[in-house]
């Protein structure tokens, strides 16, 4: 099975140069967690950006500063196996199939997932793969809070836990651009300026209203957000089960219980 199989041909891209709000708009309108970077009037790929880069530069406005420029290309006629050691080794969940230095298609995580290993017979158990350590946070977290914390553990999910402790959702980053939205704000800076002299010093102070915009999160419990119907499996469900259960449910990761129904651990997509 090659790239050019099971990747995305209609790609939805952004151009630069370019505002940060029409790429948030952009994901939210497709439900896309990011977006290729091409040059203006071109095919040719100048990044990717993502909701994370949103986030992480929350001041700047052009897509050219806030958009990642290492980005992974592959050619169409690659094999998936290469694909998959390439999206593993480059710790990316995306890569950009070109021909001619042109973007002609998408290679994502989750096509791996769903066209490519939900297909395959794989026995082997999701338990060898799991992550045992879970980030978990209470129900009553605010959204923005919850994200922060996310984003400061590089977890892509968390599982969402009650007063009692019991897990009743789960959150990702897709569920946080479902919510987001750009305002705009006037930061306000005080510029103080001095002359120099012995005897007299004459100082002056000015304030500058900067118009930005910036993302902003609701701020509302985790629990509003969360998706409550949380698919879980056991650690002797094998692989493919595991990705058919991803490409069923339009879901990223599946926490892990055991027999008694505690939770032991998680299996991402990414795993």
């Amino acid at each position: 099975m090659l790239v050019k199989d099971i990747m995305t041909i209609d790609v939805i891209t952004i151009t630069v140069p370019g505002k940060r709000k029409t790429a948030l708009e952009m994901m939210r309108t497709h439900n896309l967690p990011g977006l290729p970077v091409l040059r203006e009037g071109t095919k040719t790929v100048a990044g990717f950006v993502s909701l994370e880069d949103l986030i992480r530069h929350p001041d700047e406005d052009q897509l050219a500063l806030i958009m990642d420029r290492n980005v992974v290309t592959l050619s169409p006629e690659s094999s998936i196996e290469e694909a998959a050691k390439v999206m593993y080794e480059q710790d990316v969940k995306q890569i950009m199939a070109v021909e001619d230095d042109e973007l002609v298609g998408l290679l994502t995580l989750k096509d791996l997932i769903t066209k490519g290993i939900s297909r395959m017979q794989i026995k082997e158990k999701c338990e060898k793969y799991m992550k045992d350590r879970i980030l978990a946070i209470w129900h009553e977290t605010p959204i923005p809070l919850a994200a922060q914390i996310m984003r400061f553990s590089k977890a892509l999910a968390a599982v969402v836990l009650d007063d009692q402790g019991e897990v009743v959702g789960i959150v990702d980053n897709a569920d946080f651009v479902k919510v987001s939205e750009i305002i705009n704000v006037l930061q306000k800076t005080d510029i103080q300026q001095e002359s120099e002299g012995e005897e007299w010093v004459w100082e002056t102070k000015s304030t500058l209203y900067i118009g930005t915009e910036r993302l902003k999160l609701p701020d509302k419990p985790v629990k509003e957000l969360m998706t409550s119907d949380v698919i879980t499996i056991t650690g002797a469900t094998t692989i493919t089960d595991c990705a058919r259960k991803m490409k069923k449910s339009d879901i990223q990761q599946l926490p892990v219980i055991d027999a008694h129904g505690n939770l032991i651990g998680i299996v991402r997509d990414y795993d």
